[in-house]
């Protein structure tokens, strides 16, 4: 049965920010089926929204997939046959000048074969190029509360090119914090060409996550923080160490010059942007801004969009967006006008 909609992906205990998010933008949708972490939504108009999205994702939003066919699983022997006859319909229809990856979740429900590696092996034999580390586009398929909801869509079109939105990084051989991750995947979602930053500034950097992510990729950078650093980070010739608290670093007279700003200090959010603020005449001109906003469990989302109008004059684009690697706190983009 063909029907058009999305699935949207999140962390459960942000459900309800993001409805009132999407709600808000888009009026009231319908919603076909839910489980933790996923709802599905029934909507006409899913080109248009998919197009909204790309440019501006809900906060709380990790991933959606749309789709345009539906169908009822049960648990038979014959489950596996209608799905892949599903499949074949669709596959008639997809490009093979793209590359694809087939992003598939079982939902609650108990499948008696591995369901992407099944999908997988029908598009291949259809023709289709499938390569999950070079694709470009997807075949997505969600089961959920005794239903499947399958449609293709680009990666980009999907908000994160992971399936589900969810991120697994490998443990560097020196391992010096669990922060580190929140800036490589900032690095990734935003966009952000380390190859094009010759300098960096990584306030609060004690101890030293960020700032070795960014020397380990080539990036000098000036590490402040009244805290000590590990020995490990100080050791790098391309960081060089102030150990000063922010406030003060931002009052010096000094004639440095940075690419890229970062901030993970643990601090009232809208304060946390304030002192970034002090420190734009040294940010050149298409340079970028990261920072970790820390939100009291009350007001959480008000605080985070005072702290967004605060950065927004200042820059020529300002996003939020609550990363994987994010625990009670959102991540803040921007950059200047170039």
């Amino acid at each position: 049965m063909a029907q058009g909609g999305i699935v949207a992906r999140y962390k459960e205990p942000y459900r309800d920010f993001l409805y009132r998010e999407m709600f808000a933008r888009w009026g009231q949708m319908d919603v076909l089926a839910r489980g933790s972490g996923t709802t599905v939504f029934s909507i006409d108009r899913v080109p248009r929204l998919l197009r909204e999205i790309a440019q501006d994702p809900p906060v709380f939003l990790m991933h959606l997939h749309p789709f345009s066919h539906t169908w009822a699983v049960t648990a038979g022997p014959e489950t596996q046959q209608t799905i892949l006859q599903q499949v074949d319909s669709l596959a008639a229809g997809m490009r093979r000048s793209h590359c694809w990856t087939v992003q598939a979740h079982v939902l609650g429900e108990r499948l008696p074969f591995d369901l992407t590696q099944a999908v997988a092996e029908r598009l291949t034999q259809a023709g289709l190029w499938v390569d999950p580390t070079r694709a470009d586009h997807a075949l997505s398929l969600t089961v959920l509360e005794g239903r499947a909801f399958m449609g293709v869509s680009s990666l980009a079109e999907n908000v994160s090119r992971w399936s589900g939105g969810v991120l697994f990084y490998q443990k560097p051989a020196e391992f010096i914090s669990r922060a580190g991750f929140k800036l490589e995947e900032a690095v990734e979602v935003f966009g952000i060409s380390l190859a094009q930053v010759t300098s960096a500034l990584d306030l609060g950097a004690a101890p030293g996550g960020w700032t070795k992510f960014l020397a380990d990729r080539g990036v000098p950078t000036d590490a402040v923080d009244p805290a000590a650093l590990d020995p490990r980070v100080l050791a790098n010739r391309r960081v060089a160490y102030f150990p000063v608290s922010a406030q003060t670093f931002a009052a010096r007279s000094m004639s440095r010059q940075y690419d890229l700003i970062v901030n993970d200090m643990k601090m009232d959010a809208c304060k946390s942007v304030g002192i970034v603020l002090r420190l734009l005449d040294r940010l050149r001109p298409d340079g970028q801004v990261v920072i970790t906003l820390k939100l009291p469990q009350k007001g959480f989302l008000q605080k985070a969009q005072a702290a967004r109008a605060l950065a927004e004059p200042y820059f020529r684009t300002v996003r939020l967006k609550h990363l994987y690697y994010n625990r009670s706190e959102i991540t803040l983009y921007a950059q200047r006008a170039g």
